[in-house]
């Protein structure tokens, strides 16, 4: 699954993501940015 984000300003990127069912997600980013490309990190 893929979800855009965007620079908000000051130093904050946003990504909005609506799971359909509840329990633990992963992610891992992907950007031409160096700063941004490769985080991974999970909630729930």
């Amino acid at each position: 699954m893929a979800a855009d984000g965007f620079y908000d300003g000051e130093g904050s990127y946003i990504i909005r993501f609506m799971p359909a069912e509840t329990g633990e997600w992963s992610y891992r980013t992907q950007s031409p940015v160096a700063e941004l490309n490769g985080k991974e990190g999970k909630f729930n």
